[in-house]
């Protein structure tokens, strides 16, 4: 059901975007640490030199049945991956209520002193 992300599912993530009309992305923003179940969502780690991830770039078929399922099975696929990658902590930028409930459910502690900025160089 989980499989690791390929290059060639990133036309069906442009899809699901156009389905949801939010704007378009850069194929090069995607880690090469993606996990997908084809069809219905992903979501990406980015792997640091640190003991630290980051979870990001979760994306999903709107028209999908099962989605949430689906959702939960990829944060838990990733959530292990990165045990197994003996990373100590997962960071993750949401405000989606549903993404935030899934984070509190894994136990995550909440920091909302910090502003983040992306600076396309």
């Amino acid at each position: 059901m989980v499989r690791a992300y390929r290059d060639t599912d990133f036309n069906d993530i442009m899809k699901w975007l156009e389905k949801r009309n939010m704007p378009k992305i850069d194929k090069t923003v995607l880690s090469d640490t993606g996990f997908i179940i084809p069809d219905v969502a992903c979501v990406f780690l980015y792997l640091t030199n640190s003991s630290v991830c980051n979870l990001e770039n979760m994306y999903s078929n709107p028209d999908a049945e099962n989605r949430s399922l689906a959702i939960e099975l990829l944060l838990d696929t990733a959530l292990k991956a990165a045990k197994t990658w003996e990373y100590k902590y997962v960071q993750s930028i949401s405000t989606h209520k549903e993404m935030i409930k899934r984070a509190v459910i894994r136990g995550a502690k909440f920091e909302i002193n910090q502003t983040i900025m992306t600076l396309k160089i």
